[in-house]
């Protein structure tokens, strides 16, 4: 789950990426502000300790930032050096703490900020990190928290962001933090220029290692600050217990935390200082000195896997943590063994259970603890095996957010505890809506819209964006507790038979097999979107948004591109509408693959964001479901930089929709609707990596004029003949021989298993030299049968509507339509992917109440000889001929693993070159497993142009991550950050050198 975490904070960090050619143009042309360590402004005025906690030393403006290059649009900035306490009330310190005054702010409230910087190195303070001009590499992590800082601003309400680690950067000093926090409070208070009254609401908010600031915060608030009017605190991922936190991230991915740990405890307290200076060793002293000089992200990438416990580190490792010397403080640095720091003002803790940074039950059991004391606490759980500790941050910040706005807007928080529990945070449709609402405020204030109440930036984006949650009004559902879960579904199954039967409906052989396949893992296989694990949701929605968040932050984006030309520009018709894709009479007596209209087009992502590259779209002609069905279709052709004749890619993208605006023909042009089909966007980021390559790509509608989705044998004819298309096109120019590989995942791949299976027998003449499918739909009947009645029932409503458009002899099905299911299919008509799953799911589609004969659809003779005709692998004849590179996660919750591992023995045994990689971590699901092995893929593609031996015919790896390859984790940063780049109008080719060197070649695995 990390892996989650990692990629999605290298799209929005990504663009502070320094090359020579980005460097000419800097936004605001800020001067770089000075560290810390040099900067005057940190250090405080003689006679400081004699003033009382809470005094303003020093004040500033300042120009605060996104990433440190993208201005922040607030009314206003400062910075405050204020007097605070150590370790103790009796050991004066002192801080800084970064006000932002969003546009038109609530003069009444302030929310206190304690973001998490887990480093013992003051330049990663974020009063630092914050200012405008500071080095891009200064700790990138709190990049992720300032996109989501947006949301609180956008309230209006005031912001304080406290340095809460103190000048000595003291990591996991609970007491020193909870201190820093609260006296950040009082200076804000006290600042005169923002007219805040002294009993102004405050809401303090942290998550890891800013909870552990917040879960001290809320507990000296009592004893050391009561006078404040704090209304509630927000604790997510909270280290409450720092000795098993020490102990449980040693050794492991997050060791270097727990050497920045210690560090912190270390430097903040004289005794620890003098007892560890006895027992450790010179390595250890290196480890611990590493934190002092790095951020957080250097240093779990610089000492991950260390064993700071060890003998190597310290010479009483068996009793290092548990000498008297040190237990009773590490003791008193535990959340809720002290009764009288008990939080007096309602706290919201999150945590999910499979967090694999910070263990559920010492959160679990401070709440316990807090609650036996007399608190308030709402804990509340998340049980999904996708829930990891950075996407649980990430996908729990509308209820954080709904949590403010309760509390600033006095309702009730009701008496006593209550402990809640759910999969995941998205079965609300509201609190989605809400989610991406703040994303998109997020990218608009990043544009430099104004930060604050009462901005109408997403004026004209479609209404799905723009739910919000209301506060304070008694019909909004209760979003913690109750309610039925949305499609909820357990589909846990022992082990099966899998077998294909004989069908004597084909002229062909057909090679009965029988094998036992693995279990479903013991994992709810929940119904998809609203129930779909974070991964899902997070890759395939903000992704993509983060992505173009991050081209924003790029000087180079901002030196070439101005908002009103990114965003402005001449709308392109809908294909329904554009006379390109209607033929010229005669067209149905022409050959497959006869190119009938061509023009060239301007490529951009998500309608708005240009490529940098030529392209053209190829109006040819096809086959529908066989040789005497005339169709066509479009294909879109991306021509790189000094390309490769000889190579040719299909990239055959997931529409997996009813409605021909969803076409990637449309998605891919400049000038489509703004976020029209946010997959086709995700993919299109994929598309670059391979243009990066020098390989020439086409991209055909696969689904046809007719919307077929699913219909697997007209879409691999429309696939193969939208390559001979891009072969005959003289303007590209590619050889007739040029080595074609083909691609697809999920639906696409279902497109790409056909044009596999169809290839010798319908295009023999194309020179394919491999295939490579992720997370494949091989058995339309299993798969419709599976996914129907759940949130991902969107998709078996735009499967029927396929195939009863591409089959004749399934036009009774809308001709049987009931008024629910005219209104069903239209909606799935007009609305693409994701929208279709939200307008439609968890709707029982194949039912009589949808359309007469629904509910024996799947016994149905007519339809049975159409659905057994859809499944790979059936049929020895159409077995693929070129080696096929299929992956797919046992865990999928969307397409089940079996279905594809019937598929790829099937083919195995009819004497097919097959890899068949099993992913068998469980925080691998079905959208992330995409993700995850663009690397693989590439490597897949490159062995194949290249003439790598394929090695025996059927290879079965496995691996519980691809990402665990730090070779492959290389690729994958690289890749993306190049992507990121090409969005900012970067040339794309074979010879590009904006990345410092070149990633070699991998093996495949």
């Amino acid at each position: 789950m990390l892996f989650v975490g990692i990629v999605m904070i290298m799209l929005s960090i990504v663009a502070v990426v320094d090359t020579r050619q980005h460097r000419r143009v800097r936004r605001d042309n800020v001067k770089a502000p000075l560290p810390p360590t040099l900067d005057p402004f940190y250090v405080a005025p003689s006679g400081w300790e004699n003033t009382k906690p809470g005094t303003i030393l020093a004040s500033r403006a300042i120009q605060a930032g996104f990433t440190t290059t993208q201005k922040m649009n607030l009314a206003h900035a400062y910075q405050l050096l204020y007097r605070t306490s150590g370790t103790s009330e009796s050991d004066p310190s002192y801080s800084v703490t970064t006000v932002l005054v969003p546009n038109k702010a609530n003069a009444n409230s302030l929310v206190l900020v304690m973001p998490y910087e887990d480093s013992n190195y003051v330049e990663c303070a974020p009063s630092y990190k914050v200012q405008l001009g500071a080095p891009a590499a200064t700790n990138p992590l709190q990049t992720l928290e300032e996109l989501m800082w947006t949301s609180v601003l956008n309230d209006g309400w005031i912001m304080t962001v406290p340095d809460h680690e103190g000048p000595l950067s003291a990591f996991s000093s609970g007491k020193l933090e909870g201190y820093a926090s609260l006296d950040a409070v009082r200076a804000t208070l006290a600042f005169s220029q923002l007219k805040l009254p002294s009993d102004a609401k405050i809401v303090g908010m942290g998550y890891s290692g800013g909870a552990i600031a917040g879960g001290w915060a809320a507990s000296l608030h009592s004893t050391y600050a009561s006078e404040l009017n704090v209304q509630g605190w927000s604790l997510g991922g909270t280290p409450a217990n720092i000795t098993a936190t020490l102990y449980s991230m040693d050794s492991g991915l997050f060791a270097g935390l727990t050497a920045a740990g210690l560090a912190g405890i270390i430097d903040s307290y004289p005794e620890v200082n003098d007892y560890v200076g006895g027992v450790i060793t010179q390595t250890g002293n290196t480890a611990l000195q590493y934190t002092r000089e790095h951020c957080m992200a250097d240093i779990i990438v610089g000492l991950k896997n260390i064993n700071i416990l060890n003998a190597g580190f310290v010479s009483n490792s068996e009793e290092f943590l548990h000498s008297s010397q040190i237990t009773d403080l590490l003791n008193s640095l535990t959340m809720g063994t002290n009764s009288s720091l008990t939080p007096k003002a309602p706290v919201y803790m999150y945590h999910s259970v499979n967090d694999e940074v910070i263990s559920f039950s010492m959160a679990n059991r401070t709440a316990q603890m807090w609650c036996d004391q007399g608190a308030k606490v709402h804990f509340q759980e998340f049980t999904g095996l996708e829930m990891g500790h950075v996407t649980t941050e990430l996908l729990n910040s509308p209820f954080v957010l709904k949590f403010i706005r309760d509390r600033m807007g006095g309702v009730d928080f009701g008496s006593g505890c209550k402990w809640t529990s759910t999969i995941d945070p998205l079965w609300q449709p509201d609190i989605l809506g809400a989610s991406l609402t703040e994303v998109l405020n997020a990218i608009y204030n990043l544009y430099g819209a104004a930060i604050g109440q009462g901005d109408q930036i997403l004026k004209g984006l479609p209404g799905w964006a723009l739910r919000r949650v209301t506060v304070g009004n008694a019909s909004t559902p209760n979003l913690c507790v109750g309610g039925k879960k949305l499609g909820a579904l357990d589909r846990r199954q022992g082990p099966r038979v899998c077998q294909f039967p004989i069908n004597t409906l084909e002229e062909e052989k057909v090679i009965p097999y029988s094998f036992k396949s693995p279990p479903f893992r013991r994992v709810q296989l929940r119904s998809f979107f609203f129930t779909a694990r974070p991964q899902d949701v997070m890759i395939s929605l903000r992704l993509i948004f983060l992505a173009l968040v991050a081209v924003l932050l790029s000087p180079g984006a901002l030196a070439r591109m101005s908002v009103a030309h990114r965003l402005a520009g001449r709308a392109i018709p809908v294909p329904e509408d554009d006379s390109f894709y209607t033929p010229n009479d005669g067209w149905e007596s022409t050959s497959p693959g006869t190119i009938l209209k061509e023009r060239e087009v301007t490529i951009a992502n998500s309608g708005i964001f240009k490529y940098n590259v030529r392209g053209f779209q190829l109006l040819y002609r096809s086959n529908g479901v066989d040789s005497s069905d005339a169709t066509h279709s479009v294909t879109t052709v991306l021509v790189p930089d000094n390309y490769d004749v000889d190579k040719l890619v299909s990239a055959n993208l997931y529409e997996d929709s009813f409605s021909s605006d969803c076409a990637p023909s449309y998605s891919l042009r400049a000038g489509s609707k703004i976020f029209n089909d946010v997959n086709n966007a995700y993919q299109e980021l994929f598309i670059t990596t391979l243009l990066h390559q020098g390989w020439v790509v086409t991209v055909p509608d696969h689904e046809g004029p007719d919307n077929a989705f699913t219909s697997g044998r007209v879409e691999g004819h429309i696939v193969l003949d939208g390559i001979r298309a891009t072969l005959n096109f003289n303007k590209v120019g590619l050889k007739s021989n040029a080595k074609v590989i083909g691609y697809g995942y999920s639906g696409g791949a279902l497109a790409t298993g056909w044009a596999a299976s169809l290839h010798s027998q319908y295009a023999s003449e194309i020179n394919a030299a491999g295939w490579s499918m992720g997370g494949t739909v091989t058995n339309v009947t299993e798969w419709l049968e599976y996914i129907d009645n759940t949130s991902g029932s969107g998709f078996a409503l735009a499967a029927l509507g396929g195939l009863s458009s591409s089959y004749s002899s399934l036009k009774w099905v809308q001709d049987n339509l009931t008024s629910k299911g005219r209104s069903l299919l239209n909606a799935a008509k007009t609305n693409c992917l994701y929208q279709n799953l939200w307008a439609t799911g968890t709707q029982k589609i194949f039912d009589d109440s949808v359309f007469s004969g629904g509910s024996s659809f799947f016994s149905n003779s007519g339809a049975t000889s159409i659905l057994n005709k859809l499944t790979l692998g059936r049929y020895s004849k159409l077995r693929p001929i070129a080696p096929v590179f299929i992956y797919h996660a046992t865990h999928d919750e969307v397409v089940p693993f079996d279905m594809a591992e019937t598929t790829a023995n099937a083919w195995c045994q009819q004497g097919a070159q097959v890899r068949f990689l099993s992913e068998t971590g469980s925080e691998l699901a079905h959208a992330n497993t995409e993700l995850a092995n663009l690397p693989n893929v590439i490597f897949f593609m490159r062995d194949r142009f290249n003439g790598k031996s394929w090695g025996s015919n059927c290879q079965y790896p496995s691996t519980s991550d691809p990402w665990f390859s730090a070779d492959v984790l290389g690729q994958n940063v690289a890749d993306f950050l190049q992507q990121v780049l090409d969005l900012a109008g970067n040339r794309i080719g074979n010879n590009d050198s904006i990345l410092n060197r070149k990633v070699k070649h991998k093996q495949t695995p």
